[in-house]
């Protein structure tokens, strides 16, 4: 029996939550995240310059719609140092560690750290979209929030499970790609992709006709089945 064999239960999950986290320490991730929340505050003081009325609503779906998915891809990006999953998670995984299970671990920490990040956009977008004096701020930025943690975390959870596929991982712009393009409306597509659920909790068009409720659960079944799927999709089929 080896060492390995004897280790933590959990431990190459920890390690490759590590993994990520060590990746996103960086000062770019901060000047990334910095310049997201920027760009979302912008958006919000435009609408609220062309007109109070409905500001916050306008706002908040550019946020949600934009600035997320993209500062989503790029955590991804940086998670997986622009390779495929399986190739980004070696590092740790050739110590004979479950690929898998490093896998997942990563899958977990990208989609945390994009979530935190999200709802961060969503609460600031909301605050500077809204009136000064409006009663409702407080808990509206919450409520924003909540839906950027949702949002954040099922767009990370689909680009990781991009990143399985092509070289460099580089299906995760595929999967930006069909979000964007067909996420959209109350068909069967939008149902499976993020952008349908995030708006259908801001009120939009329902995927499916299904209530904010079962959009958010959707949401949330989404990254266990995503990061399911990233986790089997973590084994290398050859050396490099």
């Amino acid at each position: 029996m080896t060492a390995l064999d004897k280790a933590p239960r959990g431990l190459a999950f920890t390690l490759g939550a590590r993994l990520v986290l060590g990746r996103l320490r960086r000062r770019r991730t901060l000047a990334a995240a910095v310049a997201a929340t920027l760009l979302a505050a912008v958006g919000a003081w435009i609408e609220r310059s062309a007109t109070s009325l409905g500001a916050a609503d306008r706002a908040l779906a550019g946020t949600l719609g934009l600035v997320v998915p993209l500062f989503a891809i790029w955590v991804a990006g940086v998670a997986t140092e622009r390779l495929r999953v399986a190739d980004a998670a070696w590092p740790v995984a050739r110590f004979g560690l479950d690929e898998r299970e490093v896998g997942a671990g990563m899958v977990v920490a990208a989609s945390t750290f994009s979530a935190l990040a999200s709802a961060l956009f969503a609460a600031t977008t909301v605050v500077v979209a809204h009136s000064p004096t409006a009663l409702t701020i407080a808990a509206d930025a919450t409520t924003s929030a909540g839906i950027g943690l949702l949002g954040g975390a099922a767009y990370a959870c689909w680009f990781m499970a991009g990143a399985t596929v092509f070289r460099g991982g580089n299906g995760r712009f595929l999967v930006f790609v069909i979000d964007f393009a067909l996420g959209h409306g109350s068909g069967l597509v939008a149902a499976l992709l993020p952008r349908g659920h995030v708006a259908n909790l801001l009120g939009g068009v329902a995927p499916l006709g299904l209530g904010p409720r079962q959009s958010s659960f959707v949401l949330v079944a989404m990254c266990l089945v995503l990061t399911m799927v990233t986790s089997m999709r973590s084994r290398r089929r050859s050396p490099r």
